[in-house]
């Protein structure tokens, strides 16, 4: 079917750098850090972000009566945190890489690379300080109502208020940072075109997701996902926190595609 096609030519163009030059040197430590960077923030925190906004309420999932899926929180968790680690790894490398020229630039992507690293731990410590989960007393029994009690989450206390304004604004602002400073790193170690290539299609690829996820509805309110949608919780008589957040009555869920909807 192909005959004649030399594949040669395609592969030598994507292995190149992307300066077109014939040579490409980088040493041993900013190889794994660049490598470790784009794992963690290029792919697996951009990952979690989506885990989290999308799948609080899996599609099969018969909410309002089956409750709190922790399947979207395992993930969330084990993707942000890994990632954040695998940062501080790979921060490790550069530390104990040659140094280079102090060029703009460079100084630039340390700046960033900086910046990006303390987002991550700010990330890990607020989820820490986060305060109580809490739960509606009235579902339990009354032996265990008589020592339970709600929490910062069930009441949506201002800790948590703060808690949920800090991280969701902390994280779309590191990602986006990290989106620019893996550029910038491709393009101060002239990175092969294939990386480029590569990094890019997954990114798009996870844009188009998010868009059309987004206008599925189903970034659901954590809240409503966690504690059910009843009008007379805490949480359901404020506002939801953060953009494009919906919020659903009984019998809405799954919501129809948009091209059914009246």
């Amino acid at each position: 079917m192909y005959h004649g096609l030399r594949m040669d030519p395609i592969a030598d163009f994507l292995v190149q750098p992307i300066s077109g030059s014939t040579e490409h040197h980088l040493a041993y430590a900013y190889r794994w850090h660049g490598r470790l960077m784009v794992l963690s923030w290029g792919i697996m925190i951009p990952l979690g972000i989506i885990v989290a906004r999308y799948f609080k309420i899996t599609r099969h999932q018969n909410w309002p009566v089956q409750l709190d899926n922790r399947l979207w929180w395992r993930a969330h968790l084990a993707l942000q945190i890994g990632g954040v680690a695998l940062s501080l790894l790979a921060l490790g490398f550069a530390l104990v890489g040659p140094v280079t020229g102090g060029s703009l630039s460079v100084e630039l992507h340390v700046l960033l690379g900086w910046a990006i690293v303390l987002l991550g731990l700010t990330q890990v410590l607020g989820g820490a300080l986060r305060g109580t989960r809490g739960y509606p007393v009235v579902a339990l029994d009354a032996e265990l109502a008589s020592r339970a009690g709600v929490g910062d989450h069930f009441d949506m206390t201002l800790r948590r208020c703060v808690f949920e304004y800090a991280h969701k604004l902390c994280g779309y602002a590191a990602i986006v940072l990290a989106g620019l400073n893996i550029a910038l790193g491709l393009a101060l170690t002239d990175a092969p075109r294939w990386m480029w290539l590569v990094i890019g299609l997954f990114w798009i690829s996870l844009g188009v997701l998010a868009l059309l996820l987004q206008r599925q509805g189903r970034c659901v309110d954590t809240y409503q996902a966690i504690y059910g949608p009843e009008a007379t919780l805490p949480g359901n008589r404020r506002e939801p926190i953060g953009w494009g957040v919906r919020r659903y009555r009984p019998g809405e869920w799954p919501p129809r595609p948009l091209s059914r909807r009246a």
